[in-house]
């Protein structure tokens, strides 16, 4: 079995997992309602975009572990209080296969009160001129390195 043959099964069982426990109202929606690589809560609730590990541990490296709009240092925070966000919102990142974009420069390292706030507000109105200048910066580095090292930091069970 291929990678994409992988793909396809563990895409179509998430689809009968979330369709087993959506609510009656969702029931009859078809699959390609479904974003691929969405989350939904045990109610069949959506929760949000699933972002591979390392390439989460690599955008808040890369983002040294501070919120690009507030600038809080979040070394110290716990994990659930470090958020991904998705500069450009949903409906300009959609692909054709209805998963959001997750390219390292649509995300950002936030707080989670920074990414509760902007909502669906233009990360260019929403941050100021100083945290629009730094996330201009920081988002189109490189993490080619740092995805090395988040790795070998995932496996290494440091994170």
């Amino acid at each position: 079995m291929n990678l994409q043959e992988l793909e396809v099964k563990i895409a179509e069982a998430d689809k009968a997992v979330y369709l087993l426990r959506a609510p009656q109202v969702r029931l009859n929606q078809t699959i390609e309602d479904v974003k691929l690589n969405a989350s939904y809560d045990k109610n069949g609730r959506y929760r949000g975009v699933r972002v591979r590990r390392d390439l989460r541990l690599a955008i808040y490296l890369r983002d040294r572990m501070r919120c690009l709009y507030c600038n809080v240092d979040l070394l110290r925070t716990p994990r659930t209080g470090i958020n991904l966000d998705h500069l450009s919102t949903a409906s300009e990142t959609m692909q054709s296969n209805g998963a959001m974009d997750n390219t390292p420069t649509n995300l950002i390292t936030t707080c989670e009160h920074c990414n509760k706030s902007r909502k669906n507000k233009p990360w260019e109105v929403f941050a100021s001129e100083n945290a629009a200048e730094l996330i201009e910066q920081r988002r189109y580095t490189s993490i080619r390195r740092l995805r090395k090292l988040a790795k070998a930091m995932i496996e290494r069970s440091i994170w």
